[in-house]
């Protein structure tokens, strides 16, 4: 990872995150997972870090597109629970005007 400018990725997968969780979600937090678009950047900077499930290799590409495609498919995978599928959402400020 030499020459790899961590804070320019973190700020463009950032906002492919963000687009993602506007398109799904109404919070900032993927309904029914706890995951914010922040916490799906992290993970997958972690993951390529760790070398375990993100294997990185210079001579195969760039960095940028291998971890955008990773996150993606992490959001995707965590749309697809169950516990996003039976997560209710309260509206407690129409409660409140009352």
């Amino acid at each position: 990872f030499e020459n790899v400018d961590w804070e320019d990725i973190y700020k463009r997968l950032l906002v492919q995150a963000l687009r993602l969780s506007a398109l799904l979600a109404r919070d900032k937090v993927v309904a029914g997972t706890g995951f914010s678009a922040e916490d799906l950047v992290n993970n997958t900077i972690l993951k390529a870090l760790g070398g375990d499930e993100i294997r990185y290799r210079a001579e195969k590409g760039e960095l940028l597109p291998l971890l955008r495609t990773a996150m993606i498919r992490d959001f995707l995978d965590l749309r697809r629970k169950r516990s996003h599928q039976r997560n209710v959402h309260v509206d407690l400020s129409a409660q409140e005007a009352e």
